[in-house]
C-alpha cells in the first residue's frame, strides 16, 4: 500500500482513527499518538529500532505548514 500522509499510514495500521496515547508497532517503528481529534491526527511520537533488520535505510522529510511550527 502507498500513502500520501503519515496519518493515512497510521490509520491503516490501526484500522480506525486512533486517539491520544494509543500505540502501534510495525517493522521496527513504534508510534504513539500524542494529539488527535475526531477528524485527524495532529502529533505523534515515532521511535525507531535501528537494530531491526527490516530497517536498512531511513529517510525523514518534514513539511511544516502554518498550523504546525514546532517539531
Amino acid at each position: 500500500d502507498e500513502f500520501t500522509t503519515i496519518g493515512g499510514l497510521i490509520t491503516q495500521k490501526f484500522s480506525y482513527l486512533p486517539q491520544r496515547n494509543e500505540k502501534v508497532s510495525f517493522d521496527g517503528f513504534d508510534i504513539t499518538i500524542l494529539r488527535a481529534d475526531s477528524r485527524q491526527i495532529h502529533s505523534i511520537l515515532i521511535r525507531i529500532d535501528l537494530q531491526n533488520p527490516k530497517i536498512r535505510f531511513f529517510e525523514l522529510t518534514v513539511n511544516n505548514d502554518t498550523h504546525n511550527k514546532n517539531i
